[in-house]
């Protein structure tokens, strides 16, 4: 069985460490002996190495030190260090009893280390460590790790951030210990103690991105995989609770979650078309991320919602239209909304349009039954006002019908304005088709055919069997919640699919064999998917996912961007689950790599 080293020591030898090399999967075979599952009190030995972040060359001398525990008397250290996983290097002693020695680190690559000691005390078991050497002038980035415990294991999901080097392929070892943690029962309840059903957002304060949701149920009662640190707690009272949502404190220990009557109050506003009222619209307020409850616009335009006013915090205001109204929908963020006044959310004056009768076609011919969706974004469709404060508020237009056998659509409204349509044919024929009625309704729409497109994913070594692309939908494509189309690369790497002609896309391309950096090309059409797309060189991280004791078999681990904001914050980079032995191996970007 492997030795696993102590993982604390491990980190605090890996933590200033970055990651290059050409080495993909160094390791070492097992010893007799050696095992995973050693209790505290057998002897363990720990390899620490100086410099943490050596850079290759010719006179680059990285020392090595082992650090033992529990051996008793120790008569003597067997160093072994390995490159490309068959290579091994040379080793001196740095001290008389060779408990500390050194080997010249020329390539940029992970060197696999490990040490043996010969004692006369318990059995030990031998210490295994990665020095991973960069090359000159390598970049960096910071990766976040996230890691989903496997299922049945009552641990909240855990974050972790590591910095990783460029240069050549590397294999940076982080390890990840999940933190205890367990399933806190709770009670929601309003401030004269009435139980409030709803919805509950954990997010620990040490650990941004590690959120956990919750539901509580009629009686106000919740379940959540809670860590045992503080968290801030969004809650979503459930539809028709005159509660508005608010941000709590959770500690551990704590069992009830009481939304308070304090801060909380009415905001209200007036909805106009022009200088007219505009009657069954839905408003909600986002007031530093904490939404509130929903109001609805009644014969006059007015309206009323319930939240919590902060000084100085950012305030989203969404407003959705009725449905037999030709609006579109409108979203504005300001700090300086005075929500102590009434707002005025003013539709700029509108022309509005009705494609009732308008046939939809491909190829001359009615396409019978068709969805279709009006889609389109309006800069400046509307300005809301408190006092001298004005803002503009975005328009997105989204109107949906179904045509009749014939094709022809019944009443659809929608902006004077240029839009898109999205038609689909059936389920997953898609088409998108320019709109523009600036001037009036055109007598049909026409739907071309999708394209069926084919590229090769490949890496510098060739074509890469396996790979999956997803072309997520952008632009007014997305507004209409087109889905993402997916297709996998063959034995010769090629990748076929159909593309609707027009539309634009957002290209992920993903290794599952960790042989190349995920790949991602933005705004996308069917004439530049081209003929063959070159994944990017890719830096290999593996790690351990332990409990403290036990590795973790099963445990979800993404790794994602760090840095980023929005959607891209999000989206994995690379994932994968841990084996028996809760081991992980995950091919990321290679950070600027080195030239």
């Amino acid at each position: 069985m492997k030795a696993y080293v102590t993982l604390a020591l491990a980190a605090a030898a890996l933590a200033a460490c970055g990651g290059s090399g050409a080495n993909d999967d160094v390791d070492f075979v097992d010893s007799p002996g050696a095992s995973g599952d050693a209790p505290p009190d057998n002897c363990n030995v720990v390899i620490d190495f100086t410099p943490k972040k050596p850079v290759a060359g010719a006179t680059t001398v990285v020392r090595l030190r082992a650090l033992a525990v529990n051996a008793g008397v120790i008569l003597g250290y067997t160093w072994t260090v390995v490159r490309n996983g068959t290579v091994v290097v040379p080793t001196e002693p740095a001290l008389a009893d060779n408990s500390e020695a050194t080997f010249v680190a020329d390539v940029a690559t992970a060197y696999a280390v490990r040490v043996v000691l010969a004692n006369a005390g318990p059995i030990c078991f031998d210490g295994q460590n990665m020095v991973n050497v960069v090359q000159p002038g390598a970049g960096e980035a910071v990766f976040r790790f996230h890691v989903i415990p496997p299922p049945g294991d009552a641990r909240p999901p855990y974050d972790d951030l590591a910095i990783v080097t460029g240069g050549a392929t590397s294999a940076l070892d982080h390890d990840l210990v999940l933190p205890e943690g367990g399933v806190r029962n709770g009670i929601v309840t309003g401030p004269n103690d009435e139980p409030v059903p709803g919805y509950l957002q954990f997010r620990p304060i040490t650990q941004r991105d590690a959120l956990v949701e919750a539901y509580a149920a009629t009686q106000g009662g919740y379940a959540a995989r809670l860590g045992d640190d503080r968290h801030e707690v969004l809650v979503i009272p459930g539809r028709g609770s005159p509660l508005a949502p608010q941000r709590l404190t959770w500690m551990p220990g704590q069992s009830t979650l009481k939304l308070a009557a304090a801060g909380e109050r009415a905001i209200s506003g007036r909805v106009r078309v022009g200088a007219a009222a505009l009657a069954g619209a839905s408003v909600q307020l986002t007031i530093d991320g904490i939404p509130t409850t929903i109001g609805t616009t009644d014969a006059t335009g007015a309206f009323t919602v319930r939240g919590v006013p902060a000084s100085g915090a950012p305030v989203e205001i969404a407003v959705t239209p009725p449905a037999t109204r030709g609006l579109p929908r409108l979203r504005a963020t300001s700090a300086q909304l005075a929500l102590d006044q009434e707002l005025a959310i003013t539709y700029a004056p509108v022309t509005e349009r009705d494609l009732a009768g308008t046939v939809v076609r491909r190829g001359g011919a009615p396409i019978a039954n068709a969805a279709v969706a009006i889609v389109g974004t309006i800069p400046a469709a509307a300005t809301v006002s408190t006092g001298a404060v004005t803002v503009d508020a975005v328009g997105e237009v989204r109107a949906e019908a179904l045509a009749d056998a014939s094709g022809a659509l019944p009443q659809l409204r929608a902006p004077a304005a240029p839009l898109s349509a999205v038609i689909a044919a059936i389920p997953g024929d898609l088409a998108l088709t320019a709109v523009n009625l600036t001037s009036g309704v055109p007598a049909s729409i026409s739907a071309a055919a999708m394209v069926p497109v084919s590229t090769e994913a490949r890496n510098a070594a060739g074509p890469l069997a396996g790979v999956t692309l997803d072309a997520i939908p952008t632009g007014d494509f997305a507004l209409a919640g087109t889905p993402a189309v997916r297709a996998t690369s063959s034995s010769s790497g090629t990748i076929t699919l159909n593309l609707a002609a027009g539309a634009t896309y957002d290209l992920r391309f993903l290794d599952p064999g960790g042989r190349a950096a995920p790949l991602v090309r933005t705004n996308v059409t069917t004439a530049t998917v081209g003929a063959t797309n070159l994944l990017p060189a890719h830096t290999r991280v593996r790690g351990l996912v332990t409990d403290g004791t036990q590795p973790l078999r099963g445990a979800l681990v993404q790794v994602l961007c760090a840095t980023c904001t929005g959607l891209d914050r999000t989206r994995p980079l690379a994932e994968g689950l841990t084996g028996v032995d809760g081991r992980f191996t995950l091919a990321v970007p290679n950070p600027s790599p080195a030239q």
